[in-house]
């Protein structure tokens, strides 16, 4: 008998509490259509859909993969030292890049260049923009941030 007026009591101290709060100022009422609720709702999902994924149109960005990242990033640093391509295609030096998604949910490229230095590209998948580490083994042991930075849809192909 006492399980059964547990949860009336509940409900009714619920809409007492809620009775309770304080009292909207008279000018911040307003007026509210019939049908109007639920079109604002839909309104204000879509729009924070967009705000969310940085589209502009509405439509949601597509995310990069691993792989439009990695070689995004290739022709980006072909771009900058056109000798690359023909270190890449040889195997006389120890050059090579490796991507995987860190724990942020960025797309990390690495990029170890024949002298041994690493530069790392941590890529936003859904904006694309990234940003540039550098580590050098023996001579900068941690990594650091540079000054560079791009966004790797500028390079996909």
């Amino acid at each position: 008998m006492k399980k059964k007026m547990i949860l009336p009591l509940v409900f009714c101290m619920a809409v007492m509490m809620a009775g309770c709060g304080p009292q909207a100022p008279k000018d911040s009422v307003s007026s509210v259509e019939p049908g109007s609720v639920a079109e604002a709702v839909q309104e204000s999902s879509a729009s924070e859909e967009v705000n969310a994924t940085g589209a502009q149109t509405g439509d949601k960005a597509e995310s990069l993969t691993e792989n439009q990242a990695l070689e995004a990033i290739k022709s980006y640093c072909i771009e900058q030292n056109p000798e690359l391509k023909s270190e890449l295609e040889s195997n006389e030096h120890t050059v090579y890049f490796d991507v995987s998604t860190n724990e942020a949910g960025e797309i990390v490229v690495l990029y170890r260049s024949y002298t041994g230095s690493e530069n790392r590209y941590y890529v936003d998948p859904v904006s694309g923009d990234a940003y540039v580490t550098e580590l050098v083994p023996g001579i900068i042991d941690e990594e650091q941030k540079t000054e560079e930075s791009l966004n790797v849809r500028d390079y996909l192909k």
